[in-house]
């Protein structure tokens, strides 16, 4: 890859702007939905 002039990248597993106290809100409203 390197010769090829890309790199090597992943994506972030959350948003580094996320507030974690909504995203458990959203969480346990999604579950209570019954949707997966």
């Amino acid at each position: 890859m390197k010769r090829a002039g890309l790199s090597y990248q992943t994506a972030r597993p959350r948003h580094y702007k996320a507030d974690p106290g909504e995203q458990r809100k959203w969480r346990a409203e999604f579950k209570k939905s019954g949707r997966r």
